[in-house]
């Protein structure tokens, strides 16, 4: 139960990494989600998306709304890894706050 915890917790925060290493109950559980909110707004010197957020597809099969927050995330110039989300067939609704990112000035 407290990896399970322990890795929602760190995915709410932009950490995907733990998705991988999930064992027991857990994967299965994790694996039910439907709604996710993950905030990057607490990096404010964030320069590039995780690419690790790839797992989202691989351990989330049934997540069918996303948002994304990077507000005021104001070196954030690189959002490349979002492309692993576009063949993710069960994702219906993404949303993605980048309020304030003033790198991305020209999106």
């Amino acid at each position: 139960f407290d990896q399970f915890i322990d890795c929602l917790v760190h995915i709410q925060f932009g950490g995907f990494r733990r998705l991988a290493t999930l064992h027991g109950f857990a994967p299965q559980a994790v694996g039910l989600l439907k709604h996710l909110t993950v905030d990057f707004t607490w990096n404010r010197k964030l320069e590039a998306i995780p690419r690790d957020i790839e797992l989202l597809q691989k351990h989330l099969p049934n997540l069918c709304n996303l948002q994304l927050s990077f507000r005021s995330c104001h070196d954030l110039r690189d959002i490349s890894a979002l492309k692993a989300l576009e063949n993710n067939e069960s994702l219906s609704e993404l949303r993605l706050d980048f309020d304030d990112c003033q790198e991305l000035i020209d999106i």
